[in-house]
């Protein structure tokens, strides 16, 4: 049986059996007890066309601007007896520092707040005099600020309230910050509110700043970076497909996704990934890669002795 391997390191651990027992033992196997395998991705021109994985016509832009005209065709997704090809433009070849920048913002924003809605994180209801309570783990792209307001119910000292509101809030923010969450937490203590002895002020309101996405204008994006992406396999994310030859793309493509135990793609939204609007690699951008290599390795090393890890 080929040994089962981890892939938290970045480098080979030697071979349990030395070169003396493998000459002893002709059947003995190579053994690693970690091994981390880095993807290096390097075009290479080839001057046969039709031995080439993918013909790229690059065309020459008049400028000064990006002409957004680079495209590729992936044809042998649909059919792999066809060469996938492609037409690249010069200008095409550089980021643009601000697009759809207020859109992404309002997406990612979207997407913070239904990830705090899930986890059930605000409100966050404490006891009398607690200022701990469970908290949820987020990790998301845009540092969007998020604010977290502390409350006490109205019973006891104002100065005591004051403060235990400020604690809970920042307990709750420290919870946060410890999960890797790197969007900017701004702490407002309110002291008490309401009525004595009412549990529902004893809380912490989670809300995520939506004038953020009014002023925000450094969304990156390389039309060259992403079609690129397309040449790995990847499918565009800013469109959801229903019916046609994208759609049968997306639905492949989502099925070697969840095959590799990441979460499904959301379609149709501007998002700062790059296969998007934006220019974040994520870690489901790495499958075809981790399919190509389960398929290098086999049978020693099959498939599911390979992940992806973040």
């Amino acid at each position: 049986m080929p040994c089962r391997t981890s892939r938290r390191a970045s480098t080979r651990v030697p071979a349990t059996s030395s070169d003396r027992d493998r000459e002893e033992n002709p059947g003995a196997r190579r053994c690693w007890t970690e091994f981390f395998a880095i993807a290096l991705v390097t075009p290479v021109e080839h001057a046969d066309k039709a031995s080439a994985h993918f013909a790229i016509t690059v065309h020459k832009s008049a400028g000064p601007g990006i002409d957004y005209k680079s495209g590729t065709h992936n044809e042998h997704l649909l059919d792999p007896t066809k060469q996938p090809t492609g037409d690249f433009w010069q200008s095409d070849n550089r980021e643009n520092p601000d697009f759809n920048s207020g859109s992404v913002a309002t997406t990612e924003r979207q997407r913070l707040e239904a990830g705090l809605a899930a986890a059930a994180a605000h409100p966050g209801q404490f006891n009398r005099d607690e200022a701990t309570a469970p908290a949820a783990k987020h990790k998301l792209e845009a540092l969007i600020p998020i604010k977290i307001d502390g409350f006490a119910s109205a019973e006891g000292d104002p100065g005591h309230n004051t403060d235990l509101s400020r604690r809970r809030a920042e307990y709750v923010a420290g919870i946060l910050r410890a999960t890797g969450m790197r969007q900017p937490l701004a702490i407002t203590p309110h002291g008490a509110v309401g009525s004595p002895n009412d549990a529902a002020n004893r809380r912490v309101d989670v809300v995520v700043d939506t004038a953020f996405e009014t002023t925000y204008s450094s969304n990156r994006y390389s039309v060259s970076e992403h079609e690129f992406g397309h040449m790995l396999g990847m499918p565009d994310e800013y469109a959801n497909a229903t019916s046609g030859p994208l759609a049968g793309v997306q639905t492949k493509y989502d099925a070697l996704v969840t095959s590799a135990g990441l979460q499904a793609t959301t379609y149709g939204q501007n998002t700062s990934s790059q296969m998007s609007a934006g220019v974040d690699v994520l870690p489901r951008h790495y499958v075809t890669l981790w399919e190509a290599l389960g398929k290098m390795t086999a049978p020693t090393l099959t498939q599911a002795d390979w992940s992806l890890t973040t």
